[in-house]
C-alpha cells in the first residue's frame, strides 16, 4: 500500500528487491522504459511538459495527471506506463518465485509455501 503513495522504502527493505540480482535488470529497465515512452510523447506533443509542482505521496500514475493541469492523455500514458512496468517484472517475478520452489524442494522443504 504505501508504494501506490510513492514511499517504496519500506517495499524495497521488506521484500528481497534490493539484493536480489533477478531483479537489477527489470528494477533499472522498467524507469528506462516509462521515461523512454513519456519523453516520445513529450516530443510528439501529445502531451505537455509537466509545469505544475505535485505534492509528495501522489500516487505514480496521477502524476503526470496532476502535473500537465488535468491532461486525460497524461494520465492515460500514466496508466500505460504502469502496464508496461508490470510486464516487465512479471517475467522475473516468476523467474525467482521458481527459483525459490526449486531451492525448497531440492532441500526437501515445503513445496506448498
Amino acid at each position: 500500500m504505501p508504494s501506490l503513495f510513492n514511499s517504496n522504502g519500506p517495499l524495497l527493505t521488506g521484500l528481497p528487491v534490493l539484493y536480489n540480482p533477478i531483479y537489477l535488470i527489470p528494477f533499472i529497465l522498467a524507469p528506462l522504459v516509462n521515461m523512454g515512452t513519456a519523453a516520445i510523447a513529450i516530443a510528439l506533443h501529445w502531451i505537455p511538459p509537466v509545469v505544475y509542482p505535485v505534492p509528495i505521496g501522489t500516487p505514480g500514475p496521477l502524476i503526470a495527471f496532476i502535473g500537465t493541469n488535468g491532461n486525460v492523455v497524461a494520465l492515460g500514458l500514466g496508466l500505460i506506463n504502469l502496464a508496461l512496468s508490470v510486464a516487465i517484472y512479471l517475467p522475473f517475478m516468476r523467474l525467482a518465485e521458481a527459483i525459490v520452489r526449486a531451492a525448497q524442494q531440492s532441500v526437501g522443504g515445503d513445496s506448498n509455501a
